[in-house]
């Protein structure tokens, strides 16, 4: 079989497809809560150690 990515959803019957990170349901409440505590935290101001310290 010839490697291809994805699902041919046009020439076969595909149930799941695992090619696409596609979530029918949204970004889970928790996951939404954590990036917003990091927007709004010092994670995004601040450059990471050049010198991979810490």
């Amino acid at each position: 079989m010839e490697y291809q990515h994805g699902g041919d959803i046009y020439s076969r019957e595909i149930e799941l497809d695992y090619s696409a990170n596609i979530n029918p349901l949204g970004l889970p409440p928790g996951v939404r809560r954590a990036l917003a505590q990091c927007v709004e935290g010092p994670a995004f101001s601040l450059y990471p150690d050049s010198a991979c310290r810490a």
